[in-house]
């Protein structure tokens, strides 16, 4: 029973680490993010976070850990593809996200064409 208990609760925190990072992700590219990230991206990544939310909530409601950390996998790759910047950067961001630490990488804005200044 004991080992039952610990397998759900791995399971539970893995779709909650999909959840998080959803809302999280979310927020930052129309908030702190939003000046970085192209207007087309930015929109059909949002679009993968709505897809994303609502498989958790449809589909994706009792599926097993390692499903749910490929989702989080899935997601953070579509993220490196988004972010202008490049991998240093997201990486960063990333080991902020999961620390709980504010993001300590500089990015460059992007110009109105969308190339890097």
């Amino acid at each position: 029973m004991q080992m039952q208990d610990k397998l759900e609760k791995e399971r539970a925190d893995a779709k909650n680490f999909v959840e998080e990072y959803v809302y999280e992700m979310r927020d930052k590219i129309y908030t702190s993010l939003e000046k970085y990230v192209k207007e087309d991206d930015r929109a059909k990544f949002s679009k993968l976070l709505d897809d994303t939310e609502n498989w958790l909530y449809e589909d994706g409601e009792d599926e097993n850990k390692n499903v749910y950390v490929t989702k989080l996998q899935d997601l953070k790759v579509s993220d490196n593809l988004m972010l202008v910047p490049g991998k240093q950067c997201l990486t960063i961001m990333r080991s902020s996200f999961n620390n709980s630490r504010p993001p300590t990488c500089n990015f460059l804005p992007i110009k109105n064409s969308g190339s890097m200044v």
